[in-house]
């Protein structure tokens, strides 16, 4: 009996040191940080036909400087960084509405994610994210895999949810 009671106090002291926990235990939810947001547009000059400032179609026209429209469900983008975006969509990737699955995770609602519609008919996902100088960056979701997209004049269209 002593000895089944020692093997037991073993094995927690030994799940202690290792970081192991029971199946049971709670875990900590992890959720994305914004660290940053923009507005789309705000104040337009009518005289050139623009946006004034610095706004998020601003950062859409120096990827897509062709695409028409470029257009955003919200007003006021927020942004995540790459690596938090990574984890959604590795965590989201194989599911069957993309879009939606990301959108509910915690902290996404705001982020922009959508498609980019291409001169061949092809259409792809395209997020956008923030960098540590707090400039927007875009990135194309293949499969689980993020790439950058620089200025690309056969991008027709970008939408984003």
């Amino acid at each position: 009996m002593k000895k089944n009671i020692l093997i037991v106090v073993i094995f927690v002291i030994l799940l202690g040191f290792l970081g192991g926990c029971c199946p049971t235990c709670p875990q900590e939810e992890w959720t994305v940080t914004i660290i940053g947001e923009k507005p789309y547009c705000c104040d337009y000059d009518y005289n050139n036909n623009d946006c004034l400032g610095d706004y998020f179609l601003n950062d859409m026209r120096i990827v897509a400087p062709w695409a028409y429209p470029r257009s955003c469900a919200q007003e006021q983008p927020q942004f995540a960084s790459l690596a938090d975006t990574q984890r959604v969509v590795d965590d989201v990737y194989l599911s069957k509405d993309i879009i939606s699955a990301f959108k509910e995770y915690p902290n996404c609602s705001k982020i922009p994610l959508g498609h980019a519609y291409y001169s061949n008919g092809s259409k792809l996902f395209i997020v956008a994210t923030m960098n540590s100088q707090g400039q927007v960056e875009f990135y194309m979701i293949v499969g689980d895999q993020l790439f950058r997209v620089y200025e690309d004049y056969n991008i027709t269209a970008i939408e984003f949810f």
